[in-house]
């Protein structure tokens, strides 16, 4: 970072809190998934479908300073569009467009929804060893 002229600050507390928001999300919706692929077997292409657009759509290529002001506030309603403009804040140093209001909204969204789907997967994981 030094080699670029980009010094530490303390936006570098950010990727932490990035990287375990993301591991959330994804934990969340796996068990969900899993649940819902052990009963309906053709949602494993729905599933790689979606997480294809995901993908493009989540900002990994580009910024969120390309996205048209109008539309910002639904490309941050993408909670891993809001991790990965975190973890260039907390690299680069600056937050751009990026406000702690949609850091808290991504954050509280991970959490219920790792929330639900650990209630989700533990309700009804004897169910689906039936299925199996």
């Amino acid at each position: 970072m030094i080699y670029e002229s980009l010094y530490p600050t303390q936006l570098l507390l950010l990727l932490p809190v990035a990287m375990v928001s993301g591991i959330m999300l994804g934990q969340g919706i796996g068990m969900i998934a899993s649940i819902i692929q052990v009963r309906i077997r053709d949602v494993k292409q729905i599933i790689d479908l979606a997480l294809r657009a995901a993908f493009f759509l989540s900002g990994v290529f580009y910024g969120a300073e390309i996205i048209p002001a109008e539309y910002l506030h639904l490309f941050f309603l993408n909670p891993i569009a809001v991790y990965i403009e975190m973890a260039r804040a907390a690299v680069i140093g600056d937050l751009g467009v990026l406000q702690f209001s949609n850091i808290f909204i991504s954050v509280l969204i991970s959490i219920l929804v790792f929330i639900i789907g650990s209630i989700v997967f533990v309700k009804c994981e004897r169910k689906a060893v039936k299925y199996l």
